[in-house]
Formats: C-alpha cells, sequence, structure tokens
C-alpha cells in the first residue's frame, strides 16, 4: 500500500537533497521528516525514471499489418505499416 500522496515541499526537499548529497538516502532522510529513507528512494526511482545509457541496446517490437509486394520481393521501394 502507497503512503501519503507527496507535497510539494516534500517534492522540493527530495530534489535538494539528492542534488546536494547525491543518493545518499539516509542523509536526506534529515531533512524530510515522516518519511523514511525507503520511501525516499522509491519517490525518487517511480518520479526519476532514467534511460538507458547511451550505446544500450533497446529491443522494439512491433507488429505488422501490411506489406506491400515490392518488401516481399526485397527490391527496396515497397513499405510496411506498423503498429
Amino acid at each position: 500500500m502507497r503512503g501519503p500522496v507527496w507535497s510539494e515541499e516534500e517534492t522540493a526537499a527530495l530534489r535538494a537533497g539528492v542534488a546536494q548529497h547525491g543518493h545518499a538516502w539516509s542523509r536526506i532522510a534529515g531533512s524530510i521528516p515522516g518519511r523514511s529513507v525507503n520511501a525516499l528512494r522509491l519517490e525518487w526511482r517511480r518520479t526519476h525514471q532514467e534511460l538507458p545509457p547511451a550505446g544500450t541496446a533497446v529491443l522494439l517490437v512491433f507488429t505488422v499489418v501490411g506489406v506491400s509486394a515490392s518488401v516481399l520481393r526485397g527490391d527496396g521501394a515497397g513499405a510496411c505499416v506498423f503498429l
């Protein structure tokens, strides 16, 4: 079960704490009363999902819904429709 909704003041304090201390959650927790170290870490992860580092492979999955005959022949002039 989720705890109480984060206030704007708590969110601002979390951002400022991370800017100052990095991910030292126990140091940041002292500036946000009533929030556990784990609550800080989870809230940060929930709101700041990081993108994969540059050069990391990302799997994209498409569903082909239409293919022209030239694509099937392989002459490079056709088109596909993806969803």
